[in-house]
């Protein structure tokens, strides 16, 4: 199907007013769960793992504002391991979690808070994060 300009514009007005009637605890709530959604469609899911931490746990993460998951390693993440704050800054920045290389291996420990606009990285060995806050705009890397 194809859009043209003048009716992708009108399009764009009706989303517009829609945006300005709503209201703004409802919207931000349905933005961020579309941001989370997506992000987390298109990550590398195939590569996610997720351990248990207690017998019979639940074999959930939390992801409560978009992160993406990707790379050619394993990540490995316990089922109470929390990946964003909403009502804070960042809360719709995507944060980043990737194991570059075939032979890099990350895991989140169980109970391990992740804060929006995080990145983590591992590029070549094992990486493991646990019991920790990490705070905003968090980077971290490991390389040989």
């Amino acid at each position: 199907m194809q859009v043209s300009g003048l009716m992708l514009q009108k399009r764009f007005e009706l989303c517009r007013k829609a945006v300005s009637s709503s209201e703004p605890g409802l919207l931000e709530g349905l933005v961020r769960g579309l941001l989370i959604h997506y992000f987390f469609h298109i990550s590398d899911k195939g590569r996610l793992e997720i351990f248990d931490a207690e017998p019979d746990a639940p074999r959930t993460i939390n992801v409560l504002t978009p992160t993406v998951f990707r790379g050619a390693g394993r990540i490995r993440l316990a089922p109470r391991t929390v990946f964003g704050v909403p009502r804070s800054p960042g809360n719709h920045s995507c944060s980043y979690v990737e194991a570059r290389t075939a032979d890099s291996m990350m895991e989140i420990d169980d109970k391990t808070f992740v804060n929006n606009s995080s990145g983590i990285f591992s590029l070549n060995w094992e990486q493991v994060f646990g019991w920790c806050r990490k705070s905003v705009s968090f980077l971290a890397m490991a390389s040989d």
